[in-house]
């Protein structure tokens, strides 16, 4: 028996040996080079050429393996029919040489495209000399998912071997693509994906018990984790230590408020993962944080609902603060230890969860208020955080959501929102015949306003709700359905800082749009997903106070512009 096994052993590398070194198949090849051409074109956001590569690479193995799929069945179905095999010597060099055309115009027309883009968001030019790192690295990847995949065809052929014996063909056939698929789901989710979560958990749960340099424990019992505090400081997280250890002080708001404009300490309240236990708890927490605090006696208090690892952007506070003179108060509780790009994924739920309960804790306490002094209620939430806020007012139609935030808010401006949210996305999809996705018109106007990086909201006060996002920020925009459909931001007129050659191509663009999530914040302020910069602006269309004017605004811009670099941002 064992003499067998070592006899049959070295047939068995033999077969495989052979399988791994197959000549690539004509109708793979010829797929793949599309595939490959079609990655190399610009959609929203300029890339850096190690993206590029990946993107070459992968694009590449799945364009492969779509028409390698598509010659095996058309070459058992003409093997059916009687007919000989489509894979000739001249379709094979009209192949190869359209390999060599592709490759080379790439050389050429890649850094033309990318630059035309980088002078759209005004980003450093790249050179031509970039496209050879592109190729190299690309091609090991792309001889990286093609030993897998053949790897895992061999499997499916031994896995078809085995039921075809005892199934006829067609059932063999299925039999053995619901297996495959099966295991790879199964490998994928369980042995590779769930995996990484949880390193992503464990590795990002041992940053939050750290502090950023710079930050100290506040001294002012106006902040969660300073004196008399009800949330300890030290369970706080790295996000919560930031925001409350970084709040303006008075002193600093006298630099950035008009001379003679009286100034309080703002108030701050935050409650981290390990100050209690769940959201709901975090949420009550939170509120009587808020009383203590005295926050429901300031102008201004904002519900707002942070990003995967609890941030709360110091640039939109300290513009808040000082619009205001520090007569504010703003609230978060943290959701996740993961940051935004990963909590997008495995933490949706906790995120619409944290902005549900946070909103409705801090709304029944705010209703106890007298209506004549009790502060105008603001909800805020940037990026996934917008995500998690708007589930606080999801009445299924976009005129009932609308109608939830008229009511039970005096205002409120989402940033960056994703293309998931609840509320956003129907707006933009409902929107006003003639007006683009990436600035819609919806209604009169007068209710919800979209604005971007060519849009002002200077001298616009009072507005209910306010969306800012650029038409070239992909977080905005990716979804699934952009592998097999013309997404939303390729219809109509084209966003001012997206290229004129972006288009959509199956699965590619699905692809892209992935890779510039990973250039989301390499971008200047008004393009991606860098907000910064138009702080001042969003916040006074909807907390200025009485007597603001577009003048102030402007000033205050300025101020801010020339603010001192402070840790957290």
């Amino acid at each position: 028996m064992l003499t067998a096994i070592q006899a049959t052993t070295p047939e068995v590398h033999i077969r495989l040996r052979d399988r791994l070194r197959m000549r690539p198949r004509l109708l793979g090849l010829l797929v793949a080079v599309v595939f490959f051409w079609e990655s190399l074109n610009p959609t929203l956001l300029p890339r850096a050429w190690a993206v590029q590569a990946l993107l070459c690479g992968a694009c590449t193995a799945i364009g492969y393996a779509i028409g390698a799929s598509a010659s095996v069945i058309l070459g058992w179905v003409r093997s059916r029919m009687g007919l000989g095999a489509l894979d000739t010597g001249l379709g094979r060099r009209l192949v190869w040489s359209a390999w060599a055309v592709a490759v080379l115009v790439g050389a050429v027309v890649w850094a033309n495209w990318q630059n035309d883009q980088r002078e759209l968001v005004d980003m450093p030019l790249i050179q031509r000399s970039d496209y050879i790192p592109v190729l190299i690295l690309g091609a090991v990847l792309l001889l990286v998912f093609v030993v897998v995949g053949r790897l895992v065809g061999q499997g499916a052929v031994a896995v078809h071997r085995g039921v075809a014996a005892v199934f006829p063909d067609w059932l063999a056939f299925l039999t053995t693509v619901l297996l495959t698929v099966g295991f790879l789901s199964f490998v994928g989710q369980d042995f590779v994906f769930d995996r990484l979560v949880e390193m992503a958990n464990s590795a990002y749960s041992t940053v939050d018990d750290e502090t950023e340099p710079g930050i100290l424990r506040p001294t002012t019992p106006s902040v969660s984790g300073g004196p008399g505090s009800l949330v300890p400081w030290d369970t706080l997280g790295f996000q919560g230590r930031t925001f409350t250890g970084g709040v303006t002080t008075p002193a600093q708001l006298e630099t950035l408020v008009a001379p003679g404009t009286p100034v309080r300490q703002p108030i701050r309240v935050y409650a981290g993962l390990q100050s209690a236990d769940s959201a709901t708890a975090r949420a009550r927490l939170a509120v009587r944080e808020l009383e203590r605090t005295g926050a429901f006696d300031r102008r201004v208090l904002v519900v707002a609902t942070t990003t995967g690892t609890g941030w709360i952007n110091p640039r939109s506070a300290r513009s808040l603060e000082a619009l205001n003179g520090g007569d504010t108060a703003i609230v978060g509780i943290q959701y996740s230890y993961l940051p935004s790009w990963i909590s997008f994924l495995v933490d949706l739920d906790k995120a619409s969860e944290a902005g549900r309960a946070l909103y409705d804790a801090v709304y029944a306490r705010w209703l106890r208020e007298p209506a004549a002094t009790r502060p105008e209620l603001m909800v805020f939430g940037e990026s996934l955080g917008s995500f998690g806020s708007e589930h606080a007012f999801d009445g299924s139609t976009p005129d009932r959501s609308v109608g939830a935030i008229v009511d039970g808010t005096d205002g409120a401006l989402w940033v960056g929102p994703t293309w998931s949210n609840p509320i956003r996305t129907p707006l933009v999809l409902d929107r006003d015949a003639g007006s683009p996705t990436w600035r819609p018109r919806v209604g009169d106007g007068r209710t919800v306003v979209f604005t971007n990086g060519r849009r002002s909201l200077l001298g616009v006060a009072g507005q209910p709700v306010v969306y800012q996002q650029h038409a070239s920020d992909p977080v905005g925009w990716w979804n699934w359905s952009s592998a097999y459909e013309r997404p939303a931001w390729l219809q109509g007129p084209r966003g001012y800082d997206v290229p004129d050659r972006a288009h959509w191509f199956p699965i590619v663009t699905w692809g892209q749009t992935s890779a510039d999530l990973i250039a989301g914040f390499s971008t200047p302020p008004g393009h991606g997903h860098n907000y910064d910069g138009a702080w001042p602006e969003a916040w006074a269309a909807v907390a200025a106070p009485d007597g603001w004017t577009r003048a102030d605004t402007v000033a205050l811009s300025e101020r801010l512009a020339a603010f001192p670099p402070q840790p957290g941002g």
